[in-house]
């Protein structure tokens, strides 16, 4: 999470520079912070998914097997 963060986390500071006096720049302004969201809840899925935490499994067995050996 520190390597790499989640999409919507340093996202709050664009939001809030972006206009929305019009109609059109909220409604610009609503999409580019539902895509956020959309990224950021797949990403969050995937890293919490069963296939990568086992890849971390693995990793950290065998690093204690080649500092056990």
């Amino acid at each position: 999470m520190w390597v790499k963060p989640l999409p919507s986390s340093s996202a709050a500071a664009k939001l809030s520079a972006m206009s929305d006096a019009t109609a059109e720049q909220r409604k610009i302004k609503l999409e580019y912070g539902e895509q956020l969201l959309i990224a950021s809840a797949s990403e969050a899925k995937r890293r919490r998914g069963w296939t990568i935490q086992g890849v971390f499994l693995l990793e950290q067995l065998f690093a204690g097997l080649a500092i056990f050996f």
